[in-house]
């Protein structure tokens, strides 16, 4: 009995790397500047699946910055906006498997009701 114990833990830390390696999931980062280059802290990020409609939201840290991870594949929306500044939204961010996309954003001085939509290709890292 304790052999086949012994080999079943065995069998079990040997097959765990291979289970890592099985990512799924994608990723989106980005910063947010303003159009001075400065990074924007406490920005509201929302990224959305544009199929399903199924949405996250993060908040860009003090350096600007943010990351979604553990995104299904699919095509995507990100939404960033912070009082004082315009909305900016850039549609169709397509993740493939196991991708890491960088979304970046640049606010300008308006007025809330205001609102910039881009839609383009984003480069995978």
């Amino acid at each position: 009995m304790r052999k086949l114990q012994f080999g079943l833990l065995a069998a079990i830390l040997l097959l765990s790397p291979c289970l890592n390696a099985q990512v799924r999931s994608s990723t989106i980062v980005g910063t947010v500047t303003d159009s001075n280059g400065a990074a924007v802290p406490a920005a509201d990020v929302l990224v959305r699946e544009q199929n399903t409609n199924i949405s996250y939201e993060f908040r860009t840290n003090e350096a600007g910055q943010y990351t979604v991870p553990y995104l299904p594949v699919g095509l995507y929306s990100v939404t960033v906006n912070k009082p004082g500044f315009k909305t900016v939204t850039k549609s169709n961010v397509r993740l493939e498997t196991a991708a890491t996309v960088r979304v970046d954003a640049v606010l300008e001085v308006g007025q809330v009701e205001t609102s910039v939509t881009v839609e383009a290709s984003a480069a995978a890292l």
